[in-house]
C-alpha cells in the first residue's frame, strides 16, 4: 500500500491510513502544560511520559476533540 502524496509504503493498509492524516496537518491532541500539540494521542501520551513536556508535571493533561483511539 504506497501514499499518493510521499509514495511511502506500508504492508497494511490500516498503516497506510494512519499515514495520511499526518498530510492533513491537523493535530487534535493538545498538551495542556506547554501548549505542544500532536496529530495521534498516543504521541501525547509518550510526550507526557518522557518528560519533553516544559512542565516539570509528570502527570499528563490532555485534551482532544476526538474521542478515538489511534
Amino acid at each position: 500500500f504506497k501514499c499518493e502524496t510521499c509514495e511511502q509504503s506500508f504492508s497494511r493498509n490500516h498503516d497506510l491510513k494512519r499515514h495520511v492524516k499526518i498530510h492533513s496537518g491537523i493535530k487534535p491532541h493538545k498538551c495542556l502544560k506547554c501548549g505542544k500539540s500532536f496529530g495521534r494521542s498516543d504521541a501525547l501520551k509518550r510526550h507526557s511520559l518522557v518528560k519533553r513536556c516544559r512542565s516539570s508535571t509528570t502527570s499528563a493533561t490532555t485534551t482532544s476533540t476526538s474521542s478515538s483511539r489511534a
